[in-house]
Formats: structure tokens, sequence, C-alpha cells
């Protein structure tokens, strides 16, 4: 199991109607672990439920972890929780930062297109190419100025010329604009984030760049294809011995826990990196949105990759 961390909550603050700001802190206020921009932690909730958040503070205020949390209307639990039970002086349990979102090294230029709640894992990285000096600029796509979560920055940035924000009318610029001109410059990298239409605009969009040049975070998981042919197969646990059958339709992550093998998991749809595991032997079968193609013969995300050999042999 990952180590978690207990924190305190801080401070909490209305950004919009349905956004919370919320600072956590060691309860004795020593630094946290540190974390790059990009990054998000899981909150182990009082209520069973884990959810992950991207971290949108200044990588460098090392006593303080901000996470903005927008209420959704259809709520599993998670933000309902968060905006109508949590309160300044409440413990969290949360995981150590993990990022599967990182600002390309190479990037001349960072390009952030952004959807409402999707703006915060880009305030991280602006607050980074700020000190060094680095070219970006940030588009925000909200449904209106009272929504737009953290508006105070980006109109700071919009009047410096570093930001954009994009509301309805006839004037606004579509994602697919905003892309055109941005990726004209071939050593600008895109990254975006938000809703799962927004995405697609984006991928449609981008679908014809360098992929190395486009990036992308998501909300909530999209949906999982399940090969119809895929047959049963073993995964031995390397530290035990154990060796399980995964049947067709069955996730590793099932498996596992249904012999009583504790593992951490969060999003259970291939996004978040909670439930990495190193592959010992074998070939999996990949299906998240989180891994590199130079990491893929050596880990597989559980919750909702498979096997394309009769048995993988597992690092738990």
């Amino acid at each position: 199991m990952a180590r978690h961390i207990e924190t305190v909550v801080r401070r909490i603050e209305a950004l919009t109607p349905t956004v919370r700001l919320i600072e956590l802190a060691d309860p004795d206020d020593w630094p946290l672990p540190p974390f790059r921009a990009g990054a998000h932690v899981d909150l182990h909730l009082p209520n069973g439920l884990t959810r992950s958040y991207s971290l949108c503070g200044d990588p460098q205020a090392a006593t303080r972890w901000r996470l903005a949390v927008l209420r959704e209307a259809e709520s599993r639990g998670g933000s309902a929780h968060l905006h109508d039970a949590l309160a300044v002086g409440d413990t969290v349990a949360c995981s150590l930062p993990r990022n599967n979102f990182p600002l390309a090294a190479d990037g001349r230029r960072h390009v952030f297109l952004a959807a409402g709640i999707g703006v915060t894992p880009f305030l991280a990285m602006v607050a980074d190419l700020e000190r060094s000096g680095a070219h970006f600029h940030l588009h925000l796509w909200a449904r209106a100025a009272d929504m737009a979560p953290f508006a105070a920055d980006v109109a700071r940035l919009a009047g410096e010329g570093r930001a954009s924000l994009h509301l309805p009318g006839p004037e606004r610029l579509s994602i697919a604009a905003a892309v055109a001109s941005e990726a004209a410059d071939e050593g600008a990298h895109l990254y975006a984030c938000g809703p799962a239409r927004f995405l697609d605009d984006y991928d449609a969009a981008t679908a014809a760049l360098d992929p190395a040049r486009v990036h992308r975070e998501y909300f909530v998981p999209p949906p999982v294809e399940i090969e119809p042919d895929a047959g049963p197969f073993e995964v031995e646990l390397a530290r035990s011995g154990m060796v399980l059958t995964v049947e067709p339709g069955q996730t590793v992550l099932a498996a596992v826990r249904a012999a009583g093998v504790a593992v951490d998991a969060s999003c259970e749809g291939g996004i978040c990196g909670a439930c990495r595991t190193r592959v010992l032997s074998g070939e999996p079968r990949h299906a998240d949105r989180v891994l590199k193609p130079s990491e893929r013969a050596e880990a597989m995300m559980i919750c909702v990759g498979g096997s394309r050999s009769p048995r993988l042999t597992l690092d738990l």
C-alpha cells in the first residue's frame, strides 16, 4: 500500500458559487512532501471514498497544499462531502503527490487550454513558469465571469497578455481556433484539462499534430473498452507467491481484492495512477491514459489493464 499522510484543513474559501478552495497543512505546520507542477493527490474521505484533486498552489509553498473542488451536480459523494461536511480543523488523509501531467521539458512555449475547474493544474505550472521567465498563455473557457475559478489570477495574467478568458457570446473563441493559432509555433506544447466534451474537441483539433506536443488530463475516466475475446489469465503475486485467475470481464484489481490483498486505487478508470504496479514477467494489455510508451513493458494500471499472455507476474 502507498504511504498516506495526515493533513489538517487550515482554510476554506468559496471561489464561485460551486467551487471551494481548500488549503491543507501538516498538523504541526512542518513542510509537506514536495510536488511538481501538474501533480495531484488522493483524498481519503471519512465516508470511505477516495477522490483525486490537482494541487493548484505554488510548488514552492512548502507548508500548504491548495485544492479547488467543484460541487458536482450529480456528486457520487466526494465533492458533496467536501462542500457540505468538511470544516477548518478537520483532518484529511492524503496520498503522496503523483504527477501524470508534467510540463514538457523541451517546450519553448506552453499553451494551456482549460474549461472551468480544469484550470487548477495550470495554476501551479504558471507559478513555476513565471519564476523561470518561460513563455506561456492560458486560455480559460467559462460559462460566466462569476463562474470562472481563480478569476483574479486569470485577470492579472490577461492584463499582462498571458491569459484569455472566453465567455459565451458571438465572439467566443472556439477550441479549434485556439489550437490552430497556438500550434503554428512548432516549439509550443499544448495542454488541456476539462470535462469529456471539452477534451473530445481538443483531441479533434490536435489530431494532426505531433503527439509529443499534445498533453491532456482527464476529470473522469473515459469508457474502458474490454476486448471481447479476452479470455481468463493468471496473475502471480510475487511477494506472496499467490496465483489468481482473472476471469473475462474482471479487472486485475477486482481479482486481487477478492483474494484479500489490499491495494491502493482511486479513479478505477486508468487516469490517476494510484494502482500503478510493476510487471515482473508477462505481456500486459493496457487500457489506461497515463503510462508512457516507454513504461508499458514494465508497469500497468491494474484497475483497467489485462494480459496478452497466459500469466502475468506482478510486484504485489
